[in-house]
């Protein structure tokens, strides 16, 4: 006998047909098949006859063409199998093979009756099933029935069907016991793994009789129950998934897909609509480009709501673009705190780059596969850093776009789903085909397996992206969204010569980009010749590619120009080459295809760019004696307007240029400027070489969106979106059927309607009934937390101080942040509907668009010493209370009871929970208390449910500094502005007055004088114009300088009075740290003016800027000296408006000596830049 597995059966029936043809008789049969008839056990009725047999089996296998060879570039339909085929050498009988063994029957039976092994279906106890008859109960009934005859004909004759009869008992079967052999193939045991797996069935392997039965094995997985959809609210459409919890929005959302994600416009009506959309940036040139795109869309969406960055690239040439983009993304995230919660990639990503978006903030990253070398690589990924989550985004052949050429189910079904559900840290989403409620249920519910005869395998989520090309809100044109609505009727999903045919079906057509990845587009114009290029040119062998384009130049540049976005470079009244063409032929061709006449708009910035680089290089050609290089063309920045007016210039400057061909050297500039780095692709062909394919297909999805600018665009926006290529999906454009749809109707129809379908087959999750103190144990709590119920709550006692030994006593966080919201009923199931569960749990809370880690839950953490009291509402069913508020005391070393220990000791802090979900946390620190308030959210915004109310809260936080540093001394601080008082000027720096009396010399030290100027300076950090951010303030650096050189003691006496000036002197943004002030105190002896110390001191404020226009310096520049002043320079220096004497009676004289003391004030830019600068002071004779 031997196995054969991954050849469907009616390739191995074609041939076992033809075999036993060839020999006569039935010399082959098939014994058993399992599940999905991809694994069949064949038996032959001698061992050369099945080695014959084998041997045409494996003519028609991939092994043929090579080890298997590489497939995936060739439909999964059209593909020969890759088979593995297994010999059972301990198997010699040829059971189950219909008439090989006819006569071994009756032989077998005249054994049994001379043993007596006689048995009838009235012997029988329990119901029994055959895995001969699909699982039914044939003794039922037949009482008569002749038991030992029946099994005998069974085990020689009969074909196995062991995967029917699992499925026909697959509800009642709890375990299963293989008496098989260990070691080697073992057909029957694997069958039984592919039909059991995720049914939460276990499979007990005991081969060894003597040897006792283990049955303490781990419960199997039921992959219903782990990854179904589940509804704990109805009332608000809730689905909740791995994905749902991961985003924090419902499990449909609209996954990155050229060029509707690019626009931040977009992506944000999703997010208003509900939504979850990832923004597409591969296309962004620079880190400027994608920080701007970033911080828009952070700007547009609601508070709360994440971002998902795709950088994802489509081809490995790509990789360098996605690595500078994966560290902007993590500076943005880091620095800007903007809410980027996932990124995007392809399985080219490192573990340091990994490593690095998790120190960011980011929260998981989602890879795009395609096929099952995909799945590996993402499984890969995942292994390797197993703690974070790793969304894989299943495709298969039928998406938009670059696709392949799977099924998107088999792969899955044979064993990618099972290893995928196997790896804890994957999230699965299915991602392509998808556009109504119906197409999106049985993927959410699993039931698409059982389709299949397998079990129930659900994805997590379901991705959204070609349906979305024809909404409202997407950039794609109107005419071009018209085209898909009436040109792109579909295909069925389980239509595989549909999906993968040669010629265009449902409108939709599978052409090369330039890495040669097939691409879904829609058929129009520009696809059809795309199509044929593909096929006739691309396709080609790398080698042979030249030839072919030369012979086929004609109909080339015939296409270019009639049918496709990039027309011919060189184009006068016929067809040109670059070197046919005059300069200023060559110029005016860039403007006609680079520049849109009828709306005076540059398609776009590097366009203009290349004509001016262009232009220059035109003039720096031609110039000679009599036509110098113009001053005109200056390098640099160039605005729209000075590129025409350099064009004019050129063309009055140098007449030779209309007649004057393209020299060698620049027709190679020309090609050195398409190619150059940050050069978006341009928008013509301008070469038939080896880079045709690039020129042609590169960045081609952005153009469908500005239809004005493709060429020839006088002959109607209808024409232009023929000429343009739709990335669409061939199953998604069935559900495409009405143009300029809300993005909101289309998710709502979809989502809602599928929660609709969906709830009904899963019962809501209710709490139960509890009692106070069952409330308490409903977590394994360590023993050390002693816990009780009283009028005034409940109360949760740690302990003082860690054990010396033994185990950890505090409990663990998880259980911590179950017990205090009171959240789980006795089952564990969790109310997510509770304010505290929430401010316990969320990672980030929301202040304005920025997402900062959960500060508040780190304070509630276990910690020995502390008493805890939550008080419950008591108006509520025990079972839904819900808390009021939460104290926290530390406990004193002794306490007394434990009922009155927390009243003596000292409150750390307290949260209330106030009208209209405010939440107020409080703590208190001696005469003083900072306040912190916080809105709760709820289901409106489930990814971050907290959201920190700003309004006031610098006031809040400076009048508790204020007041924490107010000491006893003679301090004249101003008072804390109000948040309506109008801010000072940029580079108006607070100041502040201090006194103090000096104490007996040889007691006083420069430590004394720096305690001294503490106030004063605590006083202008928490000014209105430098408090913000002031929770995040560090000290990083102090130092006091005496003046004039000497010791500072030498120049005082007991008694004397120090008069101490403070002032904020530097104030602006450090990158990638944060805000830093420097604050300047001057000591100066009372009653003089002479200076005798400097205290310096700066700080940081973590992860705050400074408001634009806001940053200044200012600076006591070095005292500058002028001896013996001569004459005429004494008179240049009285001319300027800026030097006047204050005493008119004291001027400065020819031979003087003039002593300048200034101090500079510079305004910055955000980045330091100067923007302003002014400099004052005084000139001493």
């Amino acid at each position: 006998m031997a196995s054969v597995r991954g050849v469907p059966q009616f390739v191995v029936d074609t041939v076992l047909k033809k075999y036993n043809t060839f020999k006569g008789h039935n010399a082959v049969h098939v014994a058993s098949i399992d599940v999905d008839n991809y694994h069949l056990t064949c038996a032959g009725e001698s061992v050369s006859t099945m080695a014959h047999f084998i041997k045409q089996v494996r003519q028609r296998m991939a092994a043929t063409q090579g080890s298997a060879g590489d497939q995936s570039d060739i439909p999964f339909h059209k593909r020969k199998p890759d088979a593995v085929i297994d010999f059972h050498p301990h198997v010699y009988a040829p059971l189950h093979c219909g008439d090989l063994l006819v006569s071994a029957v009756e032989q077998h039976m005249t054994f049994a009756v001379s043993k007596g092994w006689l048995f009838s279906a009235k012997d029988l106890h329990d119901s029994t099933v055959s895995a001969f008859t699909n699982g039914k109960n044939v003794f039922s009934g037949v009482q008569d029935l002749d038991l030992t005859r029946t099994m005998v004909e069974y085990i020689y004759t009969q074909q196995v069907d062991w995967p029917s009869t699992l499925l026909s008992e697959k509800d009642s079967i709890m375990r299963i016991v293989d008496f098989g052999p260990s070691g080697g193939p073992m057909p029957l045991h694997e069958q039984t793994v592919l039909t059991i797996q995720g049914r939460g069935i276990q499979l007990l392997q005991y081969a060894d009789s003597r040897a006792p039965l283990d049955t303490t094995l781990s419960p199997a997985a039921n992959w219903r129950t782990q990854f179904g959809p589940a509804v704990f609210d109805s009332s608000n459409n809730m689905l909740h998934t791995r994905l749902s919890n991961l985003i924090g929005l419902p499990p449909v959302f609209v996954g990155a897909t050229a060029p509707t994600t690019r626009s931040v416009d977009f992506v944000a009506a999703v997010a208003h609509a509900g939504y979850h959309a990832e923004l597409s940036v591969e296309d962004t040139l620079s880190s400027d480009e994608l920080a701007d795109r970033i911080t828009r869309l952070a700007d547009a969406i609601p508070p709360g709501h994440g971002i998902t960055v795709s950088c994802r690239a489509n081809h490995k040439d790509d990789d360098s673009r996605q690595q500078w983009q994966l560290r902007a993304i993590a500076r943005l995230r880091q620095q800007n705190q903007h809410p980027i919660i996932g990124v995007c990639v392809n399985d080219s990503i490192s573990a340091s780059e990994i490593a690095m978006l998790q120190r960011a903030g980011i929260r998981y990253i989602a890879l795009r596969a395609a096929k099952p070398s995909d799945i590996d690589g993402a499984l890969g990924i995942a292994q390797s850093c197993a703690a974070f989550p790793v969304v894989i985004q299943w495709t298969g052949g039928r998406c938009g776009g670059v696709h392949s050429f799977e099924d998107f189910h088999i792969p899955l079904l044979v064993d990618a789903y099972g290893r995928m559900r196997a790896q804890g840290n994957v999230v699965l989403v299915a991602s392509s085909g998808f556009g109504d409620a119906d197409g999106v249920v049985p993927y959410l519910t699993g039931a698409w397996g059982e389709m299949f005869n397998r079990s129930c395998m659900p994805f997590d989520g379901v991705m959204l992206s070609s349906r979305m090309m024809v909404a409202r809100e997407s950039p794609v044109a109107d005419a071009a969204k018209q085209l898909i609505v009436s040109r792109a009727p579909g295909v069925d999903p389980f239509d595989m010569l549909a999906l993968f045919g040669d010629a265009p079906e449902g409108g939709i057509v599978s052409i090369r980009n330039e890495h040669g990845q097939p691409r879904h587009v829609v058929a129009n114009r520009a696809a059809k010749f795309c199509h044929k290029v593909s096929a006739e040119i691309l396709l080609q062998p790398r080698d042979k590619v030249a030839s072919a384009l030369k012979a086929n130049r004609d109909w080339i540049l015939r296409g270019l120009c009639k049918d496709f976005m990039r027309p011919w470079f060189g184009q006068s009244e016929h067809p040109l080459e670059l070197s046919e063409m005059t300069y200023i032929q060559v110029i005016d061709r860039l403007v006609e295809l680079m520049h849109v006449a009828a709306e005076h708009r540059w398609i776009h910035a590097t366009y203009r760019n290349f004509v001016a680089k262009f232009v220059r290089r035109t003039s720096m050609r031609l110039q000679n004696a009599e036509h110098a290089f113009m001053p005109e063309l200056k390098q640099g920045v160039v605005y729209d307007d000075a590129v025409f007016d350099e064009i004019a210039t050129v063309k009055l400057a140098y007449p030779d240029a209309h007649t004057q061909l393209l020299a060698s050297a620049d027709i190679q500039y020309f090609a050195s400027l398409c190619k150059r780095p940050g050069q978006k692709a341009v928008p013509f062909v301008p070469f038939l070489d080896a880079d045709f394919a690039d020129y042609l297909m590169r960045d081609t999805e952005w153009q469908c969106q500005d239809l004005a600018s493709v060429y020839n665009g006088s002959a109607g926006l209808d024409d232009a979106a023929q000429r343009v290529l739709l990335n669409h999906g061939p199953v998604a454009a069935r559900y495409s059927l009405v143009a300029n749809e809300p993005v909101n109707d289309i998710m709502d129809r979809i989502y809602n309607g599928a929660v609709q379908l969906i709830i009904p087959e899963l019962p809501a999750t209710d709490i139960e009934q509890l009692d106070p103190e069952s409330l308490l144990s409903m977590e394994s709590l360590e023993h050390t937390v002693i816990a009780y119920h009283s009028s005034e709550g409940r109360t949760y006692q740690l302990p003082l101080h860690p054990q010396s030994e033994g185990p950890e006593t505090l409990p663990s966080i998880r259980a911590w942040h179950r017990v205090l919201p009171r959240s789980s009923d006795s089952k564990g199931n969790t109310n997510n509907n509770n304010w505290l569960h929430s401010i316990l749990t969320s990672p980030a809370i929301v202040q304005d668009k920025k997402l900062v880690d959960n500060y508040v839950s780190r304070l509630l953490r276990p910690r020995y010493g502390r008493a805890v009291t939550v008080i419950d509402d008591a108006t509520a069913v025990n079972s839904q209370a819900s808390p009021l508020s939460v104290k926290v005391w530390n406990n004193g070393p002794t306490p007394t009871t434990l009922e009155t220990s927390h009243r003596s000791s000292s409150l750390e802090l307290s949260l209330t929970l106030c009208n209209d979900n405010v939440i107020e946390l409080v703590l208190p620190h001696r005469n003083s208390s900072l306040v912190l308030r916080f809105l709760y959210t709820g289901n409106k915004t489930p990814l971050a449910p907290i959201h920190e109310i700003m309004d006031g809260r610098d006031y809040r936080i400076a009048r508790f500094y204020t007041d924490l540093w107010r000491r006893g001394t003679d301090t004249q601080t101003p008072a804390i502005p109000s948040p309506s008082s109008t801010s000072m000027s940029c580079c108006t720096a607070p100041q502040t007055y201090t006194q103090c009396r000096v104490p007996v010399c040889r007691d006083f030290s420069l430590d004394m004088l720096a305690i001294e100027a503490l106030p004063g300076v605590f006083g202008i950090l928490t000014d209105g114009c430098v408090s913000a951010g002031l929770l995040d303030m560090v000290q990083t650096e102090y130092a006091v300088e005496k003046c004039n050189g000497g010791s500072l003691f030498a120049s005082l006496s007991q008694g004397d009075e120090l008069d101490i000036v403070s002032r904020v002197n530097e104030m602006r943004t450090v990158p990638r740290l944060g805000k830093q002030v420097v604050a300047v105190s001057d000591v100066f002896i009372s009653g003089t003016k002479r200076k005798c110390a400097e205290i310096r001191a700066t700080f940081l404020f973590k992860d705050a800027a400074v408001a634009p226009g806001r940053c200044f310096r200012h600076v006591a520049e070095p005292t500058a000296t002028i001896s013996a002043i001569a004459g005429d320079v004494l008179k240049v220096l009285e001319s300027k408006e800026w030097f006047y004497h204050i005493v008119s009676d004291q001027r400065a004289r020819e031979g003087d000596t003039l002593e300048f003391h200034l101090r500079s004030e510079y305004t910055l830019s955000s980045t330091g830049a100067y923007l302003h600068a002014a400099t004052k002071g005084s000139v001493n004779l």
